[in-house]
């Protein structure tokens, strides 16, 4: 029932403004009155613009992406705000960011770096940033491939108590209006 309600009112918001702080603002303050205190939900609401090889976003709580640049730079995607329902006037910022040929961007659920092992240790931040550099040149679908066999390599293909979720953006050198 929460996740309806939220992908109803999320939909609902981006009709009336679909920029990432403002939908996300209108959307907190409709869940805070409509959801039970305790629940909240975390999300990262991002628009890519193919023609401006753009992603302009917000973040309400969730694991923060990474960014990858082509020549090895990294940075998290921190823009945003508090989880959704949190609080009633809670704002969201939103950044716009330039993706150049071969970068990436990462999103992931925590139930990947969480993902743990008989002796209860967590796959992590790091295993996760040194999977994605080590194939980094896949392409978007085998680097997912990737990343969730590696956390469940490290989880010794145990049972999780959490979902695996992954999205890539990677965008690819094209000779024609690059």
């Amino acid at each position: 029932m929460l996740m309806a309600n939220l992908q109803a009112t999320i939909r609902g918001q981006c009709v009336v403004d679909p920029s990432p702080g403002v939908c996300l603002g209108r959307a907190n303050a409709l869940l805070h009155q409509s959801m039970d205190p305790q629940n909240y939900a975390t999300l990262f609401y991002g628009i890519l613009d193919f023609q401006n090889h753009q992603l302009t976003y917000s973040n309400a709580g969730h694991t923060r992406p990474y960014l990858i640049r082509r020549n090895g730079t990294k940075s998290l995607l921190k823009t945003g705000g508090v989880a959704l329902s949190f609080l009633p006037n809670a704002e969201y910022e939103q950044e716009a960011v330039v993706l150049s040929p071969g970068d990436l961007c990462v999103l992931y659920s925590d139930g990947v770096t969480e993902a743990m092992n008989a002796n209860d240790e967590e796959y992590g931040e790091e295993r996760l940033l040194a999977c994605i550099q080590q194939n980094g040149e896949l392409a978007a679908e085998q680097l997912i491939e990737k990343l969730i066999e590696s956390a469940e390599h490290h989880a010794e293909n145990r049972p999780q108590w959490d979902d695996m979720t992954l999205v890539v953006i990677k965008r690819i050198e094209t000779n024609v209006n690059d």
